[in-house]
């Protein structure tokens, strides 16, 4: 563990004891910031620091990202029908909820599904038209249910409005400017980037993208995506 001189050792470590004595937290990296400032770091062995880690639901913060960054650049909007991207991959008679679905549903879960229906979906061989076939028991917005494919729809929507796969897209608008050379991602089965979970990174990668946050969409001073879309 290190800290710097602003911040009680003793108070880090007793953070970090009582993370290893609670039996529903596994607490494997730990990073401190104050501004741009490291204040404390801490790995559990035999992790190390410059080891890439699968940061499973943690990627749809990136996905979601990725929406802005494409608004942000005239790409979409977040008030797009979601349908209007996905004409060749509609069922033959799609919910009528489906229908008055926009962007902004799958972003903050409010699609209208009832259930969580990732365990019936996962298995399926094309999640985009798995999604897209579902039952849609509420109207878009009144209803929120936590979904991984709706987030994965998300990556898919960047590539019909970018012509870049999500892996590609944040490379070039994110992870470049912010020197960051060795994500990794999943593919879903129908050969997308999957947008809900898969992302691997150093943690030293997620320290630049609190940062970003925290700065409001500013890294080392460059803009990465607007302080609008990360206030709204």
């Amino acid at each position: 563990m290190k800290t710097g001189n602003t911040l009680s050792q003793s108070a880090v470590y007793n953070f970090i004891k009582a993370c290893e004595e609670h039996k529903n937290i596994n607490l494997i990296n730990l990073a401190l910031l104050q501004g741009d400032e490291v204040l404390a770091q801490f790995c559990k062995k035999p992790y190390k620091k410059d080891c890439k880690q699968l940061f499973f639901s943690m990627t749809k913060s990136f996905t979601s990202l990725a929406v802005g960054i494409a608004a942000d650049n005239g790409l979409l909007n977040l008030d797009d029908y979601v349908v209007s991207f996905f004409k060749d991959e509609l069922p033959q008679n799609p919910h009528p909820n489906l229908m008055k679905m926009k962007v902004w549903h799958l972003l903050t879960m409010t699609t209208g599904i009832h259930e969580n229906t990732y365990a019936r979906l996962f298995p399926q061989p094309d999640w985009i038209r798995a999604f897209l076939a579902q039952e849609f028991t509420h109207e878009p917005g009144t209803y929120y249910r936590y979904s991984t494919n709706a987030t994965h729809m998300l990556s898919a929507i960047v590539q019909k409005a970018s012509g870049q796969n999500l892996e590609e897209f944040l490379n070039m608008y994110m992870f470049s400017p912010m020197n960051i050379t060795e994500a990794e991602w999943e593919l879903s089965p129908e050969g997308l980037t999957a947008g809900g979970m898969g992302l691997s990174l150093y943690p030293s990668s997620l320290v630049k993208f609190a940062s970003l946050l925290l700065n409001k969409g500013l890294y080392k001073g460059k803009r990465i995506i607007s302080e609008e879309y990360l206030v709204q």
